[in-house]
């Protein structure tokens, strides 16, 4: 009898320790690898853990992984891995850098929601516990989350956009908080911090128009025309990880659900250094 009762005990302390896996969903359709890589290494470590992953991207694992399932978006996009050049993007005008951003937002979206891969994947309606996605440059996929009513958090990949901060209520001051489309520093002179401030609250008004209007019309079509603002339901994320660090990024109050996590996506050197030093 004893026997049985410590049977059972183990059976039951097993399934509970199984029943702590979760379903997790990663939406990641941005076509930049560096941007991939921190969700990358945040999904392996999940996949790694006992979790059930799923990551929907245009970088697919060359070797399976297990707990990880890729869905790829492979040929939705031009490939963009060194094809973009660096004049294109660190010209120093922020305008050209935004109009690219804008349109690269839109473009992607629009051609992974009508990417074959990922319109059978929606219509399997699959349920998860948790979905994964990018702050940056559109949020039209915000449909897809609100459809499917599950909770979900984000990544930023670089520091904080100035119009990420409103969806949680997070410090934003710019006298003191440098803007990283611009060319100065974060120990700006009187006139910098002009400069700044006006950019900082400008480039809020052109996400707006340019990023949040069309992402949302375009989110209408293919989750519904009762579908509520995008900027509405981003505030529900309940978490938010940016891959920055005080010791680089500059100190700056951060609400508890934004979380420095920078590095998260290096790995341990596979080669120890010498301890002797060669001449």
């Amino acid at each position: 009898m004893l026997v049985q009762w410590l049977t059972l005990v183990i059976l039951l302390t097993g399934s509970s320790y199984l029943t702590h896996a979760y379903k997790i969903l990663c939406l990641f359709p941005h076509v930049a690898k560096s941007h991939f890589l921190m969700a990358e290494a945040l999904m392996q470590g999940l996949a790694a853990k006992g979790h059930q992953v799923t990551m929907i991207s245009h970088f697919p694992q060359k070797t399976p992984i297990p707990n990880y399932r890729d869905i790829s978006l492979v040929g939705s996009m031009p490939e963009f891995v060194s094809q973009l050049s660096l004049d294109v993007v660190a010209n120093g005008y922020v305008h050209t850098t935004i109009g690219l951003l804008a349109y690269l937002g839109y473009v992607n979206c629009e051609n992974t929601l009508e990417f074959p891969a990922m319109k059978e994947f929606i219509a399997a309606n699959e349920k998860f516990d948790l979905i994964v996605t990018e702050v940056f440059n559109t949020e039209c996929f915000l449909g897809y989350l609100y459809r499917q009513n599950t909770p979900f958090i984000a990544l930023s990949t670089s520091n904080m956009m100035p119009w990420a901060h409103a969806r949680f209520g997070n410090p934003d001051n710019p006298s003191y908080m440098g803007n990283h489309f611009l060319y100065h520093g974060f120990e700006m002179t009187f006139k910098e911090r002009v400069i700044n401030t006006l950019y900082w609250e400008g480039l809020k008004w052109v996400y707006h128009f340019m990023f949040e209007k069309p992402s949302y019309e375009l989110a209408k079509k293919y989750f519904g025309q009762s579908l509520p603002p995008l900027s509405e339901i981003a505030k529900n994320t309940s978490l938010l990880l940016v891959n920055t660090h005080f010791t680089l990024n500059q100190p700056r109050p951060l609400v508890p659900n934004v979380v420095e996590v920078g590095g998260i996506h290096l790995k341990p050197p596979e080669n120890k250094l010498s301890k002797v030093r060669e001449n």
